[in-house]
């Protein structure tokens, strides 16, 4: 390798580095609801910037989402419980499951729009 190809191959590799440096990662607290509850991420979006999970005392919990603008949004707290096992790449739809002890414990998924609408899924196949 010539001199001025390894000088190349050094000044692309070091824009490389100092690019990646730019876009440090970080961690942000999502925090608790204050009444003993914690708090579990169970999915986050593509970049990070938002997440959903669930927060729970004992037991069954209630749904959450974080975003990074807008800080945590609790919902679904009552039904007997749920949580929010994944949300979108772009962090607006969170799914998940509702629980209810109604009639013996049935598990029912949900997805919440950007809206705030929450969606029943109904009965899937396969889902547990």
């Amino acid at each position: 390798m010539n001199s001025k190809a390894l000088t190349l191959s050094l000044v692309t590799s070091l824009a490389a580095l100092t690019n990646t440096a730019l876009a440090q990662p970080a961690f942000h607290l999502i925090g608790n609801p204050g009444d003993g509850r914690i708090s579990l991420v169970r999915g986050l979006s593509r970049d990070g910037s938002a997440a959903t999970g669930e927060s729970t005392k004992s037991g069954f919990g209630s749904s959450f989402r974080w975003t990074l603008s807008g800080g945590r949004e609790d919902f679904l707290a009552s039904v007997d419980g749920s949580y929010g096992q994944g949300i979108s790449g772009d962090g607006a739809v969170v799914v998940g499951t509702i629980w209810s002890r109604s009639m013996g414990v049935t598990r029912t998924p949900y997805r919440r729009l950007a809206d705030g609408t929450v969606q029943s899924l109904g009965h899937l196949p396969n889902f547990p």
